[in-house]
């Protein structure tokens, strides 16, 4: 098992296109990967199934880890692991309701969050969505420079 330290890539995905869930996760990735850090994604043995997707669906339940349960399960395996969350909110138009879960999760579990959102007028502003909250930003260059912070030494 790995002692690198682990973040967890969360965000919205239901109703988007594979580019759109996947081009800030790989910007974070080939950010902090290289330093030692593992980036987690709830995309994690999906790629095959949505590489091509314009549109993704909520599940896929012809698909093994594309069912409900293997979303959530995956989802909150990958949370209780990974040492940090980090919330991509920027330019949403609908509530991501697996997003919610995910951050409520970490609050439970007392894992540092770092919520990237504008700073005003998104769907998700709402008490409990900024309690959750750790840090808060708007820009992911930010969101990378406070999980350097949080995840490594010095």
């Amino acid at each position: 098992m790995s002692c690198k330290p682990r973040l967890f890539l969360s965000g919205p995905i239901t109703g988007l296109s594979y580019e759109d869930v996947t081009v800030w996760r790989e910007k974070i990735r080939a950010a902090l990967e290289p330093l030692g850090i593992d980036c987690f994604s709830p995309l994690r043995g999906l790629e095959g199934l949505l590489r091509n997707e314009t549109t993704i669906k909520e599940s896929y339940q012809e698909s093994t880890m594309g069912t409900d349960s293997a979303i959530t399960d995956q989802d909150l395996f990958d949370i209780l692991k990974c040492d940090v969350l980090l919330i991509n909110l920027l330019g949403t138009s609908r509530v991501s309701i697996g997003t919610v879960f995910e951050a409520a999760w970490a609050y439970l579990l007392k894992k540092p969050v770092i919520l990237v959102i504008e700073r005003s007028a998104n769907i998700h502003e709402h008490p409990m969505m900024r309690r959750s909250a750790t840090y808060r930003t708007d820009s992911l260059d930010e969101a990378i420079f406070l999980a350097k912070r949080l995840l490594l030494p010095g």
